[in-house]
């Protein structure tokens, strides 16, 4: 596998204590690695966020935030799962199909989006710093257990196909012609297991209702716009080994096997937990190679070929260090994206 890196962020740190280190620079080495030897900028300096975002335009210290801090420390944009989810909260509900979306609504609304950003001029040339990943929130997309309503409108969607159907509308009506382009990747929903089956050690519970929720909603989605790649499901931790082995068999098998075919591509989440709780809980090196291996191997059983992985957030959490005793302050919450071909 090649690793293509497309989005990531920067963590800041702040320390009000002085550390003093000392850095050796060989200039003879050239440091190559699978035929990349370069840093790009553009795959590994990126913000979960969008250009067209309100937040740019608050009380700020400079009159141009996206300007002096997309071009003038060279940042790049990424993962968006903001705007779908807004939008399904103020949507109204069909008057004759009861929780389902109403198309006449999301045209409009699409149509007023799309024009709106076709007049603010100024934000087409940040086009280009995008490696556009588009994700749906748990609530209100989720139609299982733990629904939640629309947040403004009050309504719940009636089935997968509902939640399907609206991202299928939502995509064609919002993006396109003369809107944002199009996403290069459409994530089903956000870590739906992570709140609905126990955690992070949980092994014992079944993915069965979310497997069968990611067929139901990519078929509609396909059958509003066959073009889009979806995928999923967007899993928090993947961790095979849990349980011996019982995670996987409840959870990742089993989507391979109910979902597999319908996926355009795997969504995971990867973290390092370097400081939890007093222990350290590391998965990056070989615990990642092996995840991806035996996925892989799987993968090439179950369906005869291989699919690309979008790894929309990676990186690490420092739970412990958030907050010390020596003053220091981390601001956490690493939101990265690459694809592995």
């Amino acid at each position: 596998m090649k690793p293509s890196f497309y989005l990531m962020c920067l963590i800041p740190f702040l320390s009000f204590a002085q550390e003093h280190t000392n850095v050796t620079v060989n200039f003879n080495v050239n440091h190559i690695v699978g035929g990349i030897g370069a840093f790009d900028r553009s795959k590994f300096i990126t913000i979960h966020a969008n250009q067209i975002e309100n937040e740019w335009d608050g009380d700020n210290f400079t009159d141009d935030l996206r300007k002096d801090f997309l071009e003038g420390y060279d940042v790049y944009l990424g993962r968006d799962t903001g705007g779908i989810t807004w939008n399904l909260n103020y949507m109204e509900e069909d008057p004759v199909r009861p929780g389902y979306a109403d198309p006449a609504r999301i045209a409009v609304k699409g149509k007023n989006s799309r024009n709106n950003y076709a007049s603010k001029t100024h934000l087409h040339k940040y086009e280009n710093r995008k490696n556009h990943v588009v994700g749906a929130q748990l609530h209100p997309f989720w139609t299982g257990e733990s629904q939640r309503a629309t947040s403004k409108t009050g309504w719940k969607l009636a089935s997968p196909t509902a939640t399907g159907e609206y991202m299928g509308r939502y995509f064609n009506e919002f993006h396109g012609q003369n809107g944002q382009p199009l996403p290069t990747w459409v994530e089903i929903i956000n870590e739906p297991a992570y709140e609905a089956l126990g955690g992070k050690s949980n092994y014992t519970n079944s993915l069965q209702e979310i497997a069968d929720f990611h067929v139901e909603v990519a078929d509609a989605i396909k059958e509003q716009n066959p073009n889009l790649k979806v995928g999923g499901y967007t899993v928090a931790f993947p961790d095979f080994e849990t349980g011996d082995f019982q995670r996987w068999t409840n959870r990742d098998k089993l989507f391979i096997d109910v979902a597999g075919e319908k996926m355009d591509f795997w969504s995971w989440h990867l973290y390092d937990f370097p400081a939890i709780g007093g222990r350290v809980d590391l998965r990056s090196g070989s615990n990642v190679e092996a995840t991806f291996d035996m996925h892989d191997q799987y993968s090439m059983l179950a369906l005869g070929h291989t699919k690309p992985y979008v790894i929309s957030e990676y990186g690490a959490q420092t739970h412990d260090y958030n907050i010390t005793d020596h003053g220091h302050l981390t601001v956490t919450g690493c939101f990265y994206v690459l694809k592995i071909h």
